[in-house]
Parts: structure tokens; sequence; C-alpha cells
């Protein structure tokens, strides 16, 4: 009988070791944030580890300049009442403005707001869920006729030994695997938005190089009729995504079974629908290290806008999405209980349900 009693406290204990719930933020808590950007041409603000001034609990932050200069109305990141999900708290919103195609030396991302969470240890298996709002007049109709792409959340894996920052990315980085989720419209920004997902892989970086090989960008789902000719519903019609409304975003990633085993996961869900899945991802290519695994270990909220939405210098416009209610878990069941169960605001609201 103790045997069996001490067996079953090893279960029990390993149970919760593989399965928990790493992260909960509803940002009613934080210090109210807004980092001011450069305004030199080509420069970002890029902290970490404590070297300036993060909030609680987050590890990295980026900005990059602003084109506009003294009239921008908004920092790109900032941590706020301005977007808040529920009767009262706080969230945080990521401004984007019209850029210029020759900033950012030439890479096309003129606005880029980052932040993130790092979680050392490390996860085989990761789920994300969040809330997000686009602001109802945000627009993907560019003025000259690029297709325009925003970056909105990844999942990766840092190398923190590397002594290299975590945004360096590409082959002189050590930011890979990558998840990295996107909105776009293509046909010189005619189409309807999709949801699409890049992949990075560890040994190669970009995927359709590696052993064996894979599509790097993946466009996962169009809208109800939404197409490439952009016949379909607009990005701000009622129950997309521009909407005004908060929406549920579910990420959920899985290493590969060993080196070079194209078994790897990554899936997306909004509200409730599965928009993509993919099951045959070789995250650690032929060619990378076998042991230690280099798991999932940051979140980051935000990214690259390749955007121009409004002519840059006439009306110096500017437009937002937003996050809230943030939790992170090693498995699907745990989401549920994030919260509690429910979505609580600190600041002394009645909790709302998921």
């Amino acid at each position: 009988m103790r045997l069996i009693f001490v067996l079953t406290l090893v279960l029990l204990y390993c149970q919760q070791a593989s399965s928990a719930i790493l992260y909960e933020e509803s940002f009613d808590a934080q210090a109210d944030w807004e980092p001011i950007q450069p305004t030199s041409a080509n420069t970002a603000l890029a902290y970490y580890n404590g070297e300036a001034s993060i909030p609680d609990n987050f590890h990295n932050y980026r900005v990059d300049n602003t084109v506009y200069g003294a009239n921008n109305s908004h920092q790109t990141l900032n941590i706020s009442n301005e977007n808040y999900r529920g009767t009262s708290g706080k969230g945080l919103t990521v401004w984007h403005e019209s850029g210029e195609t020759s900033c950012g030396g030439g890479a096309h991302y003129c606005s880029d707001g980052i932040l993130s969470l790092y979680l050392p240890s490390g996860y085989s298996e990761m789920w994300v869920q969040f809330y997000m709002k686009w602001d109802t007049s945000y627009s993907m109709a560019l003025t000259n006729s690029v297709d325009p792409q925003v970056k909105t959340f990844r999942i990766t894996h840092w190398d923190e030994s590397a002594g290299i920052s975590p945004f360096t990315f590409f082959d002189a980085g050590a930011q890979r695997p990558i998840n990295n989720a996107q909105i776009a419209a293509w046909n010189g920004g005619n189409a309807n938005y999709s949801h699409f997902t890049a992949f990075r892989y560890e040994n190669t970086y970009y995927p359709d190089n590696a052993t064996p090989p894979h599509v790097r960008n993946r466009s996962d789902y169009y809208s109800d009729g939404g197409q490439y000719d952009g016949t379909g519903p607009a990005f701000n019609d009622p129950g997309e995504p521009g909407d005004g409304s908060w929406h549920k975003y579910v990420y959920h990633v899985k290493m590969n079974s060993a080196v070079g085993v194209a078994d790897g996961v990554s899936e997306t869900w909004v509200d409730g629908r599965l928009l993509f899945s993919d099951s045959t991802l070789a995250w650690s290519d032929s060619g990378s290290v076998a042991s230690p695994r280099k798991n999932w270990n940051m979140v980051m909220f935000g990214g690259n806008s390749f955007n121009e939405f409004d002519p840059v210098f006439t009306n110096y416009s500017e437009q937002y999405y937003a996050f809230d209610d943030i939790c992170v878990a090693t498995t699907e069941a745990d989401l549920a209980g994030c919260f509690g169960g429910k979505t609580y605001h600190t600041n002394g609201s009645m909790p709302l349900l998921n």
C-alpha cells in the first residue's frame, strides 16, 4: 500500500510538472508605460535584461524610430486604459504610423513595436491565448501598390547564451526556431486579408532550404468568402478582426520528436475556429544540435508593420491593434484555468467570463 501511495504521488508530481499555466497577464496591475521612440532615421531602441524600464514580468521591448518626428500623436507601444477588455482595466496597444518604403535601411518596416515574455526553462509544447482588438478604421490599402503585411505575434526560442540581442533575427541571430503570425493583404493590397504563418527553423533558418524542406510562409486562412481578388468581406466588417470587438486568438506549437523528424506542430484558432494546422514541421531540422533541445522559451507581442495606408506626411495618420488577457500554458486543458477560469481585472471590477 505504501508503494502504491508513493507511486501515486510520483505520478501526480510528474503530471503537474509537465502540465502548467506558465504566465497570466491582464495588464490591469501594470503601471502606465509608453517608451519614447527615437526620431533619428533608421534608429531603434531595444532593451532587455533590465537595461531600461520594462513592464513587470516582461523581459524585453523594441521600438523603431518615428518617421513623423514631433508630429506623431502616440508612441508605438503603450500600456494604458486606452484599450482594455471588459468594463474597465488596461491593455497593451501597438500604434502604427503610415510608413515610407525607404525607411529601415530598405527593410520596409517602419512601425516596429515588440514586447516580450521570456521563459528560460523552455518547453517542448506551448499554448498561448490572448485577446486582440483592431482599430475600427484599420486599413491595409497601400498607397504604393505593394502587399501590406503586419507581424503581430511570435513564439520563439532565444539562445541567451549566444550573447546576441533577442531582436537579431535571420542567420546572424540567436532567435530560432520561430513561429511568426502575420496579417496580410496580397495582390497589391487589393486582396481580402489573410492570416498567415511564417516558419523559421533551427539550423537553416529558412525551412525551404532545410532537410526535409518545408514552405517557409504558409497562407493559412482567408475569411469566409475572402479571396485574392478581394471580392469577400472587408477587414472591418462585423465578425471580422477589424470590427472593433475583442477576438480570442490561440496559438499552439510543439517541437518535433527528434532532430530532422517532420512531426512538429503549428496551429492557430480565432474565436474557437481552427484556421490553420500543420503537423509536418521539422523545427529542429537536420544539422541541429540534438541536445539540449532548443525548446520554446519566448513569446513576442507586436512586430513589424509594412503598411503605407495613407500618404506619409500628409495626415500623419496612425492606427492600432491591442492585446489583453494573455495566458501561456503547456497544454490546451490548462488554458481553461487561466485567471481561475475567468478574466479578472485587478482594479476592483467584477470578474468576466472568458
